[in-house]
C-alpha cells in the first residue's frame, strides 16, 4: 500500500460538482470520512481513524500499512491550524491522494471504505447552489451578483453590456435595425436581452455555476426565453436583493434553486416513462452500474433515503447508489435525488441512457 501524503497545514477546499471528477478515479481502498460541525473535531478524526483501522484489519490488510494510510488524517486531527469552528468536513483518501473540503455543519457523521469516494450524502447541498450567480435586470441599472456562501459581491460588467435597460431601449440603433416603433415593447427587449446574454457569454461559460434572473417582469421573461447559458434557471422566480444583510436573501434563493432542481428531475422522469425500458432507460441496479461506468448514464434518479449495500471489488461492501451516482458525475452526467414513489417499479434508483446499447 502506497502512502497518500499528508498535508503541510490544515486547508479546506470548496467542493462543487465539477469538482467530483477529482474524486471520481479513486484507487481502493477508498476511504470518505464526513465530519459534522463540532467543536470536538479532532476527537471525531480520531474516531473515524479507529473505524478505519478495523475496517482494513478485517480485509487483510497489515496494521503498519493501514497506519501509514490513515496517517493525512491523523496528521489533520493534530493540527493546530485545524479552525475550532461549527463547519463540517468532507475528507478522501485513498493510496495516493488526500483531499479536505469545506461541508455544511449538519451532514451526517459517516465513515465509508469502499472502491468509491462517497459522496451521495453531499449531493443535495452541492445541487443547492453554494456558488451562484444573480443577473438583476432592474429598472435603473444592470447589475451581477456572485454569492458565495452567506456573502453577495458585486461583479463588473463586461464592456459590451449595458448598465440601463430604458436609455438602450430608445437608443436609434435598435429602432434603426427593427424599423420599429414604441408599441413594439417585445421585439426591443428581445435586442436587449440578446444584448446582455451575449455580453456576459465569456463570464457565464467560465463559471458553469446556477444563473437566476430577478428584476423587471417584462426582462425576466424574454432574458430567460434568449438565455444561451445552459444553467439558466427558467422557472423560479426571485425578487431583488434588498439592501439588507445578505444571509437570509441567499439562503432563501438556495431553496428555490433546490426546489427547481426537483421540479426539474420530476419532468424528466415523467417524460422517462414515455418510453418502454429497455434501450432508453432502466431500474435495473446491474444495468444502471454498468452503463454508469460505460458514461453512457445521462441522468440518474436515485430514491431518497433508499440504500443498496453490494460488492464491486476487492471485498469491499459499499453503496452501489453512491457507487453509480459518482461514476454518472464523472461521465458529466446529471444525479438527482427524488421521492422513492417515483421511481417506476419502486426500484432503488433508475437511469436514462445517452444513447442506445449497440
Amino acid at each position: 500500500m502506497e502512502r497518500a501524503c499528508p498535508p503541510a497545514k490544515y486547508s479546506a477546499e470548496q467542493l462543487t460538482l465539477t469538482g467530483i471528477h477529482r474524486l471520481g478515479h479513486a484507487k481502493a481502498p477508498a476511504i470518505s470520512l464526513l465530519i459534522p460541525g463540532s467543536r470536538s473535531r479532532p476527537a471525531l478524526l480520531r474516531k473515524a481513524v479507529d473505524q478505519v483501522f478495523h475496517r482494513l484489519l478485517a480485509i487483510g490488510k497489515p496494521p503498519h500499512e493501514i497506519a501509514q494510510f490513515v496517517s493525512p488524517v491523523l496528521t489533520l486531527a493534530g493540527d493546530q491550524a485545524l479552525p475550532d469552528d461549527d463547519g463540517g468536513l468532507a475528507l478522501f483518501v485513498d493510496p495516493q491522494e488526500f483531499f479536505c473540503f469545506e461541508a455544511p455543519a449538519d451532514i451526517p457523521e459517516l465513515t465509508t471504505v469502499g472502491t468509491h469516494f462517497h459522496v451521495r450524502p453531499l449531493l443535495c447541498w452541492l445541487a443547492a447552489g453554494r456558488d451562484f450567480l444573480v443577473l438583476d435586470l432592474g429598472p435603473e441599472t444592470v447589475r451581477l451578483f456572485r454569492c458565495a456562501g452567506s456573502s453577495m459581491s458585486k461583479l463588473s460588467l463586461p464592456r459590451g453590456v449595458p448598465e440601463r435597460l430604458h436609455e438602450l431601449e430608445g437608443h436609434p440603433s435598435s429602432e434603426i435595425s427593427f424599423n420599429i416603433g414604441a408599441a413594439n415593447e417585445d421585439r426591443r427587449s428581445q435586442f436587449v436581452c440578446r444584448m446582455i446574454d451575449r455580453g456576459l457569454h465569456s463570464v457565464l461559460q467560465e463559471s458553469a455555476i446556477p444563473l437566476v434572473i430577478c428584476g423587471m417582469e417584462r426582462f425576466v421573461t424574454v432574458y430567460r426565453r434568449e438565455s444561451t447559458y445552459p444553467h439558466t434557471l427558467t422557472n423560479v422566480s426571485v425578487p431583488a436583493p434588498a439592501n439588507a444583510p445578505p444571509q437570509d436573501w441567499i439562503r432563501r434563493v438556495r431553496g428555490l434553486i433546490v426546489k427547481e432542481h426537483c421540479q426539474q428531475a420530476t419532468r424528466h422522469l415523467v417524460e422517462m416513462e414515455e418510453y418502454p425500458p429497455g434501450e432508453r432507460w432502466s431500474a435495473t441496479p446491474e444495468n444502471i452500474l454498468r452503463s454508469a461506468a460505460e458514461g453512457r448514464v445521462w441522468q440518474l434518479f436515485l430514491a431518497k433515503g433508499a440504500e443498496l449495500e453490494g460488492e464491486l471489488h476487492h471485498g469491499l461492501k459499499e453503496d452501489l447508489l453512491n457507487a453509480a451516482a459518482v461514476e454518472v458525475l464523472i461521465h458529466g452526467g446529471e444525479v438527482f435525488d427524488v421521492s422513492p414513489a417515483e421511481i417506476p417499479a419502486n426500484a432503488p434508483m433508475a437511469a436514462l441512457f445517452r444513447y442506445s446499447a449497440a
